[in-house]
């Protein structure tokens, strides 16, 4: 019987001594991989506060450089998700905001020192000063603007096909005011945000998401609503746009100048808008259930619909 017991303790302190091994050991690259993608489906599920819990749990096993730096950005997102949705539902108040986004940025720049190289840090980091901003209201913060430019421009050049940072650029340009106050621009807005649509389009098609980001769509609409442009200059500037797409010599010269690529209809900005808006309430609405998300974006779609066009 003494045999027996002494052989349970033995057992159970190897699995003691196993387990603190594996907790210390670096996670290999196939454990790394897995983690990654797992985190991303658990963001698609906006289980923002796990994705939280996971990564401190983990952080002290990757190693320095790529695999930190992967797992800071997420964080960065996490966090910013966190405060994004908590004030919609209000359950985070914009004092609460404000501390999470900080908090974002951080973890973007932390990821942005491990490795420099990765496109989605510098993104996370514009997105999260570009968040504050808006808490702030617009000409509060004006002084922010450039801060988030030129982090969501380092993030263009690493990753063209990031269609988050061109659905960011494209509300920026919409939303400051032109030359002297500020560098808004209607013409970069539509550009950007179509691109943003398209390539969301590809990953959606493509199987990369399990659904529809329908503010996508709904902030190209409010590009178009804001451009105003009649059938005539619509085709006018999209083939002046086409030799600066076509001679661009960064990604920013490029894609501010995307629309030259798209076969437009031929209407106006607002009736393209209009119809945009029409579409993402009438998928929304045949749908049983919402996410969260979707929720909000039918509110900001039908919001948008009701005012003058």
């Amino acid at each position: 019987m003494r045999t027996g017991n002494h052989t349970a303790r033995q057992a159970g302190l190897l699995w003691t001594v196993m387990a603190l091994l594996l907790s210390i050991l670096p996670l290999s690259a196939q454990n790394m991989n897995e983690q990654r993608a797992e985190l991303d489906l658990m963001h698609e599920r906006d289980e923002h506060q796990s994705i939280v819990e996971q990564i401190d749990a983990t952080l002290h096993r990757a190693t320095r450089g790529r695999e930190r730096a992967e797992l800071y950005w997420r964080r960065a997102r996490a966090e910013l998700s966190i405060s994004d949705l908590g004030r919609y539902t209000g359950a985070v108040s914009d004092d609460q905001a404000l501390e999470l986004l900080e908090q974002a940025e951080d973890f973007a720049e932390q990821a942005i020192a491990e490795d420099p190289s990765l496109a989605q840090p510098y993104f996370w980091k514009a997105a999260a000063i570009a968040q504050r901003g808006q808490i702030r209201g617009v000409l509060n913060s004006l002084f922010m603007a450039g801060d988030v430019r030129d982090a969501a421009l380092e993030s263009l050049e690493r990753n063209a096909d990031l269609g988050e940072v061109h659905y960011l650029l494209g509300q920026l340009y919409r939303e400051l005011p032109g030359r002297p106050l500020s560098f808004g621009n209607a013409a970069y807005s539509v550009s950007f945000g179509r691109k943003a649509v398209d390539l969301h389009e590809q990953r959606y098609n493509s199987a990369d998401l399990p659904y529809r980001y329908y503010d996508y769509y709904t902030q190209l609409a409010k590009s178009l609503r804001a451009r105003n442009w009649n059938s005539g200059r619509r085709t006018s500037r999209a083939n002046t746009m086409r030799g600066a797409y076509q001679s661009a010599a960064n990604n920013f010269e490029r894609y501010s100048n995307y629309e030259a690529t798209v076969d437009l209809r031929s209407e106006t900005d607002r009736q393209e808008g209009k119809r945009i808006l029409d579409w993402v309430i009438s998928e929304l609405e045949a749908k049983s259930s919402l996410t969260v998300r979707q929720r909000r974006s039918l509110e900001e779609a039908r919001e948008l619909a009701a005012e003058r066009w």
